[in-house]
């Protein structure tokens, strides 16, 4: 039986009582308890910055952070930026000089800034980019969130805005030719997009996968028995088992290369750190996790090569036993000449 423990928060100005797990993660009580979706997970480490928020005025990962350290805080998200999910000034900056695109790093993006403009009302553009290092974006090369950040810091102020960047007006409706105002925007920019991730239906299970901590070594043995074992584990899939049912993965890339033959989990062996071992289903993430440490694994650790030369010397070791060596693909890179 788990141990759940009282939670004081106020989130958005709205003060919440919660019964959570001591081991509960902020992000986990925002989103599953509060239905707070704006705060995406993009990483669980605290590398990507999806999941910042506001804790009594401060930027901070939520994924990184347990519910009960911030027992009686002030919690704020992008829900609570504007009321009745209406655009504040930040909003409409990051509307009108295109600083998403996807918007999937957008609102962790603006918690960032909003702490910043709350602290600094006239940020260099170098404070700027400081301010939101912790959070990237695949998208938009980060200049447009620069510009919208400085471009709301002046309105803040009270002075003029730099030029924004304006959509055209089409009399006949088309627009091909046209600069379009994207209808996603708003919600986006208000932690109203729909992600898969928020669209969880009842009944859902939530998957984890056991890693290598090797760069290279053979597996000996796999026992998954107290996994198995754990009330609220649906399935446990080991590398052999793996094999049985699923068929090898498929080349990405063949362009004359020597392929191997490997599957979405290793059998007999691990051939680069961070390798699948074995993966399952569970009823709850944390309990996935739970099941994870129950798997126990043998290992016979092999030497790992490292670099090109180590790959390509004749005494190394082989990373596939059926290849004469570690070559994949020779290429002939001198200039050719083509008849015109």
């Amino acid at each position: 039986m788990r141990e759940m423990q009282e939670l004081r928060l106020a989130v958005n100005g709205t003060p919440q009582t919660l019964a959570v797990e001591s081991r509960t993660l902020l992000v986990d009580v925002l989103r599953r308890n509060l239905n707070l979706t704006g705060t995406h997970i993009g990483c669980d480490d605290g590398r990507c910055g999806a999941c910042t928020v506001r804790v009594n005025g401060a930027p901070v990962k939520s994924c990184l952070v347990l519910a009960h350290q911030v027992d009686g805080a002030k919690i704020d998200t992008v829900e609570g930026l504007a009321p009745r999910g209406t655009l504040g000034i930040l909003q409409t900056a990051f509307k009108r000089h295109h600083g998403l695109q996807c918007g999937f790093c957008t609102p962790g993006m603006l918690m960032s800034a909003a702490a910043l403009l709350e602290r600094n009302s006239t940020p260099s553009e170098v404070e700027v980019r400081a301010a939101i290092a912790g959070n990237l974006c695949r998208c938009t090369g980060y200049q447009h969130i620069v510009e919208s950040v400085l471009s709301a810091a002046a309105e803040l102020r009270g002075e003029a805005r730099p030029a924004m960047l304006t959509h055209a007006q089409s009399d006949s409706g088309k627009s091909v030719g046209q600069n379009v105002e994207r209808v996603q925007d708003a919600r986006l920019l208000t932690g109203r997009g729909r992600f898969s991730a928020d669209v969880l239906p009842p009944g859902t299970l939530h998957a984890a996968i056991l890693r290598s901590p090797h760069a290279h070594a053979r597996i000996k043995r796999v026992d998954a028995t107290r996994a198995r074992a754990i009330p609220g584990v649906i399935e446990v899939l080991t590398g052999a088992e793996a094999q049985q049912i699923c068929k090898p993965l498929p080349p990405t890339i063949n362009i004359a290369m020597r392929m191997n033959t490997s599957y979405s989990i290793a059998v007999d062996r691990v051939r680069y750190h961070g390798e699948p071992v074995a993966a399952l289903a569970a009823i709850d993430p944390y309990l996935a996790e739970d099941a994870l440490a129950a798997i126990e694994v043998e290992y016979e650790l092999l030497p790992p090569v490292v670099d090109m030369a180590g790959a390509l010397a004749s005494n190394a070791p082989r990373l596939y036993d059926e290849w004469p060596d570690n070559r994949c693909l020779e290429s002939d890179r001198s200039p050719r000449k083509f008849d015109r």
